[in-house]
């Protein structure tokens, strides 16, 4: 999503304040658009922590995947030490 979809919900926001605006005269229809608004600005919310979870895991997934391939490297050090000590041992 990348705050794509929050770019569009807030576009929506902008839309509907100024159906509001239009609409003062209609208490109904002013709760009603109310309620839209209400609604879209929890999803606007609930999306950029859901992308900040994704970029936090992401993170958190390359720094993992450096630790895997440094512990990679230094396993096949330690097996060609024990290779060298197991020759030393068998001559």
């Amino acid at each position: 999503m990348n705050g794509f979809a929050t770019y569009a919900l807030r576009e929506q926001l902008i839309i509907l304040s100024e159906m509001m605006k239009d609409n003062l005269d209609n208490r109904t229809a002013v709760l009603q658009l109310e309620a839209l608004y209400t609604s879209i600005s929890f999803c606007i919310t609930s999306i950029e922590k859901i992308e900040k979870r994704i970029l936090d895991a992401e993170i958190k997934n390359g720094y993992l995947k450096m630790d895997i391939q440094k512990l990679k490297s230094e396993n096949k050090e330690l097996i060609k030490k024990v290779e060298d000590l197991t020759d030393r041992i068998e001559l």
